[in-house]
């Protein structure tokens, strides 16, 4: 199955240490119109659980878009691009750090998933077991209880995790979660679900998901 993952989209600031972080919004408008051409149809992460492990099914070219951290061009120019194809994306919050309400109810409302990126942002394989508990736990039930979404999927912040990290999020009742482990995910472990980060083009994009096909 393949995931994506984008972090911020538009411009980057003269300012920014990260610029490669960043896809054009052009870039990323050429990205989805090559994906769409292809017959990709992009799904959220419980519909793949569900396909996977539940009996549930999927179109037949699948594909998972997810947004990193909760920036305002993942609100707006993502699903005014994605929309154009009836996509939802999968947005990874950092909660205490998060969009403002009106916004992310407005992307629940059109089909995303909001999921947990932690509280903060840390680097959980640091922390104490309370503080792991802490991030992992409490950011979940933000989103429960502000959204009323199930919020299943964790997402690593700085792809940070050992085997304790992964036991937390266990234990917090998600059923997956996502690393920055370039490749493909597979049913092998629903708790290190790997990715490809965009960070260019579409030749980019193409390299991706051709060349490192399975």
């Amino acid at each position: 199955m393949p995931i994506l993952v984008y972090h911020e989209l538009g411009k980057p600031p003269a300012s920014e240490p990260y610029p490669g972080l960043y896809v054009s919004d052009a870039d990323f408008a050429a990205e989805m119109k090559w994906l769409h051409r292809r017959g990709y149809t992009a799904v959220t992460l419980d519909e793949v659980m569900s396909a996977w492990y539940r009996g549930g099914t999927l179109p037949a070219r699948p594909i998972v878009i997810t947004f990193d951290n909760g920036y305002v061009p993942q609100a707006t120019l993502a699903p005014a691009v994605m929309s154009r194809y009836g996509w939802p994306g999968v947005l990874n919050e950092i909660t205490e750090h998060h969009l403002d309400r009106r916004r992310l109810e407005r992307l629940v409302a059109l089909g995303w998933e909001i999921d947990s990126h932690s509280l903060t942002h840390p680097d959980l394989t640091t922390l104490s077991r309370s503080g792991l508990r802490r991030q992992v736990v409490g950011s979940r039930r933000f989103l429960q209880r502000t959204l009323h979404v199930p919020a299943n999927s964790f997402c690593y912040p700085s792809n940070r995790y050992d085997a304790a990290v992964i036991a937390a999020v266990r234990a917090a009742g998600y059923t997956n979660a996502l690393t920055e482990n370039p490749g493909f995910a597979t049913r092998d472990d629903p708790y290190l679900l790997d990715r490809f980060e965009i960070e260019g083009g579409v030749t980019e994009l193409a390299a991706d998901l051709s060349h490192r096909a399975p």
